[in-house]
């Protein structure tokens, strides 16, 4: 068992490593936020979001017309009558948002990792599996790493 939680700490820590390089930056919460969760005995987690980027689902699964539920959303003023920003020609009562595409920086961590997880399959390693959580509700931004089975 030991061997098999090294193997998938190992896969873990360099999807991690990759995940960081891949994560779109502008005040760097969203690279700090990418960690690696081993408490579980026969898998580890590998997400984005946990600290100081609630967001990372958003960005890593897209949102509005881009995101699951496919639709537009509307922002509207919550204290004041309506909505203003700097380098517009006036105030407006709502404004409607199409959402952002998505950026899978976890999924394409994953996915380059592929070859090393493959050549620690067929080296004596334990046979891992790399899981992406995004059919998940909320959406999670997560990749699962686990044993193989073999059925």
């Amino acid at each position: 068992m030991i061997a098999i939680k090294k193997a998938l700490l190992k896969v873990a820590h360099r999807i991690r490593d990759r995940a960081i390089d891949e994560a779109p930056y502008r005040t760097g919460a969203l690279r700090k936020s990418i960690t690696v969760h081993d408490e579980f005995e026969d898998k580890v987690i590998v997400s984005a979001g946990d600290g100081g980027a609630p967001y990372a689902p958003y960005v890593h699964e897209g949102s509005g017309i881009f995101g699951r539920h496919k639709r537009r959303y509307e922002i509207r003023p919550k204290e004041k009558k309506a909505l203003y920003r700097k380098g517009a020609r006036h105030p407006v009562k709502k404004v409607v948002q199409i959402g952002q595409k998505s950026k899978p920086f976890l999924l394409i961590a994953a996915k380059k990792t592929e070859p090393e997880v493959f050549y620690l399959n067929h080296v004596g390693y334990p046979k891992i599996e790399i899981e992406d959580q995004k059919n998940e509700k909320p959406p999670s931004g997560l990749i699962v790493l686990k044993e193989k089975c073999n059925i």
